[in-house]
């Protein structure tokens, strides 16, 4: 699964759904993201 898109402004969102809004304990997607090829060759 693929999310397409980026993440848009808490400001942005009507109150109540501002009230939801928490910080995420996901990793960071440096930490298993990368660019190039795969594999040691």
């Amino acid at each position: 699964m693929i999310v397409v898109g980026k993440p848009g402004k808490k400001e942005d969102l009507p109150p109540a759904l501002q009230e939801r809004e928490t910080p995420s304990d996901r990793k960071p997607i440096t930490q298993f993201i990368f660019e190039g090829t795969f594999g040691g060759r």
